[in-house]
């Protein structure tokens, strides 16, 4: 789920960059996502907080003590925006995708499942919860799932 986003931006060189903040029930804090492409089309354009980001070949790091991000080989993303009322699972699609050869991403380089879609519309619904209730300190606490889960989930995920 998108917590934070800046959008896309030409970078001092030859790239363009996008600024995200992902979270999930693993990491209700967040993760930072700096994501530098050559094009902007190429960057994932959020519409607002709250929006789900599926992100494809992507490595879980490690920097100066904090996760990251960082794009692999290929990366792709799809974007969908929560549904307002929850549709059926079989009408949820991505409002923007990367790469966008095709227009259907059942046809694209990657699949959406029922239980992708399933967990598009879990994750939507958590997530306009958590965005609208206060932070929660205790759960990145001793009993709460941390830094560790999250990279878990994400790297399953991709």
């Amino acid at each position: 789920v998108v917590k934070k986003y800046i959008q896309p931006r030409p970078t001092r060189g030859p790239h363009w960059m996008c600024e995200l903040t992902i979270m999930d029930e693993s990491r209700p804090d967040g993760l930072q996502v700096l994501l530098f492409m050559k094009r902007e089309e190429e960057l994932p354009r959020v519409r607002a907080t709250g929006d789900v980001i599926r992100l494809h070949r992507v490595k879980v790091t490690m920097f100066q003590g904090n996760l990251q991000l960082q794009r692999g080989p290929a990366p792709a993303f799809l974007l969908f925006q929560p549904p307002h009322p929850p549709p059926s699972v079989d009408e949820v699609r991505p409002y923007q995708q990367w790469p966008s050869k095709k227009a259907d991403t059942e046809a694209g380089n990657y699949t959406l499942t029922k239980d992708d879609k399933t967990a598009v519309l879990r994750l939507s619904a958590w997530g306009l919860t958590s965005l609208s209730a206060p932070p929660d300190p205790a759960a990145a606490g001793p009993g709460g799932k941390g830094p560790e889960e999250f990279a878990k989930r994400l790297s399953e995920a991709v």
